[in-house]
């Protein structure tokens, strides 16, 4: 949809995509906002990127921090809600 995978060299050829059912799922979407395919797909991408980027503060302070400093900032804002 935004042009960051190209469907013939997925994962080397090994694995086939749909880019036709990719935006009429997205285009469904994007009636249900009244935006365009590609500002849903933006929309989506920001979702994405911000849920991984979350998972990842989420395993780094699980590690790396005492848990009662861990519980203390799980339990306010400090992490990213989407």
């Amino acid at each position: 949809l935004l042009g960051r995978i190209s469907p013939e060299g997925f994962l080397g050829g090994e694995m086939q995509l749909f880019p036709e059912r990719s935006n009429k799922a997205v285009d469904r979407l994007a009636q249900e906002f009244s935006l365009l395919r590609e500002q849903m797909a933006e929309g989506i991408l920001e979702v994405v990127n911000a849920k991984m980027a979350n998972a990842t503060l989420h395993s780094f302070t699980a590690v790396h921090l005492p848990s009662h400093i861990y519980t203390r900032l799980t339990n306010s804002a400090i992490l990213f809600t989407v």
